[in-house]
């Protein structure tokens, strides 16, 4: 494929954080196209005027280039007549605003995909950054394996989960779902059912938010968007595979030791591997390193094909007694989000969020836009996590500014 190393490069946009920070800023756009649909359906109803204050100044502006030069936007017909006028452009922008949310769908789809989530992460910057080309392919290895293999995961942003509640406040209630995601050419070929089931939830309630801006003129606030309630996250409380690569807390980047057989973890395993990767069967990877790594899966694929190990009956007894431990701890754990008055979000504008290669990622102290979302899953993982002598470990946030 031609410059097949700089689109291994460049494709930041289709992996978690930034897939999401995509998403955001393509529904925005689309949100703000709906109001305007909006305010024209209310113009041509003669329930507002073009000089009411409340109609945005896009709106005019718009409807002033029409009159100016209607030609240049195929409008001679409709504008010798304002309520005309008014219904083509209420019809041109609803149809632009679909547009541009299936469009930032595509980024929020990726989301979904095993190897496009979190456990990536920020190993897909620094492996070119480190590695150069050679990061680049080995980070699409491991996007290829777990896509295949798939991540379990779970969707700890809904906005309610095992809690007591009143119906006053009950914004929506979904049933946890503990499942697996695959992703890209196995997406449609695998036990996926439950995560491609949250993701067509998802892109239905995104274009929920359309529909609201369309027909009542109310944009959400960003933290409010309603596909975000669905976006899955790496279930810490259930086992795990091997990855291929882990990035250690001081930036240093290991590799499974055994490149063909990957071993099933239990959720205690697989945190002190993240925090000890050196200490539980991986190396640390170095420049000749991941050239010879490349070569191994790429060229001598038929004999480094990773497999997952099969799990003996005591094996998974072992593992299945662990997870009880966790979910135990987690359920216990209320996942609302705080109140809208303890739940401000420092959000920058727009035009800056956009600006998505250029704003670090979060650090742990940062608040990202989910955070508030996911620190009681964090807490009772760390606290269970620390039961069993693991200690604490970076995690991986959003954070849009």
């Amino acid at each position: 494929m031609k410059d097949y190393g700089k689109k291994l490069n460049e494709n930041e946009a289709h992996f978690a954080p930034w897939s999401a920070r995509a998403y955001i800023v393509g529904h925005h756009t689309a949100l703000q196209n709906a109001q305007l649909a909006f305010y024209c359906e209310q113009l041509a109803n003669g329930s507002v005027r073009e000089t009411d204050e409340q109609i945005p100044q896009a709106l005019r502006d718009a409807l002033q280039k029409s009159r100016l030069n209607p030609a240049a936007f195929k409008l001679q017909e409709q504008i010798k007549d304002n309520k005309t006028l008014y219904n083509e452009l209420m019809h041109r922008y609803h149809a632009l605003a679909i547009g541009q949310d299936l469009f930032a769908m595509h980024f929020y789809s990726d989301h979904y995909a095993g190897g496009h989530i979190s456990r990536i992460g920020r190993l897909r910057q620094s492996m070119p950054e480190q590695f150069g080309v050679w990061g680049s392919i080995l980070i699409n290895n491991m996007h290829n394996e777990d896509n295949s293999d798939g991540v379990t995961v779970t969707d700890p942003f809904q906005p309610e989960r095992h809690a007591p509640y009143t119906s006053a406040d009950k914004p929506f209630r979904m049933i946890r779902e503990d499942n697996v995601a695959y992703g890209d050419g196995t997406y449609l070929q695998r036990d996926n059912a439950e995560n491609s089931n949250m993701l067509i939830n998802g892109m239905d309630n995104s274009l929920g938010d359309i529909y609201l801006a369309r027909t009542t003129g109310e944009i959400r606030r960003s933290q409010d968007y309603g596909g975000l309630a669905f976006l899955p996250e790496i279930d810490y409380s259930k086992r795990q595979t091997q990855p291929l690569l882990i990035q250690g807390q001081d930036g240093t980047v290991y590799v499974r030791s055994n490149l063909s057989q990957i071993r099933m973890l239990s959720p205690t395993e697989y945190q002190r591997t993240l925090q000890n990767p050196q200490d539980n069967d991986y190396e640390k990877l170095t420049y000749w390193g991941a050239f010879k790594l490349v070569f191994k899966l790429r060229v001598l694929g038929f004999i480094y094909s990773p497999k997952i190990m099969a799990i003996s009956p005591e094996r998974e007894q072992e593992i299945q007694q662990d997870e009880q431990r966790f979910e135990h701890h987690t359920t216990s754990k209320s996942l609302r989000p705080a109140s809208r008055e303890h739940a401000a979000m420092d959000l920058p504008h727009l035009d800056q969020v956009g600006a998505w290669r250029m704003n670090p990622l979060a650090s742990k102290s940062g608040a990202g836009l989910f955070d508030h979302r996911i620190a009681a899953f964090e807490e009772a993982v760390t606290q269970l996590g620390a039961e069993h002598g693991i200690g604490e470990r970076e995690t991986t946030t959003f954070n849009f500014t």
